[in-house]
């Protein structure tokens, strides 16, 4: 198994992550509908590589310091 990444591990990896899909999006020749599949796609990946970690995905916290009604169902920030 993986060593679990800090939250500050998590937070450059979602920073890297956002700066590339904005990127491959800006290039991109997709309809805007197609744009959201990605979008939503990615965004899932990122939840559960979050939780994966023990990590919310929206406030970024760990589980046990997770401040979220609804852990893992934030929006991007």
């Amino acid at each position: 198994m993986t060593a679990r990444k800090t939250s500050e591990e998590l937070r450059e990896i979602y920073r890297r992550s956002l700066d590339n899909m904005r990127d491959w999006l800006r290039d991109s020749s997709l309809r805007p509908d197609e744009r959201v599949g990605v979008v939503d796609a990615w965004q899932e990946d990122l939840r559960a590589f979050f939780r994966d970690h023990g990590h919310c995905f929206s406030c970024e916290r760990p589980f046990d310091h997770c401040v979220c009604s609804e852990p893992l169902e934030g929006s991007v920030h």
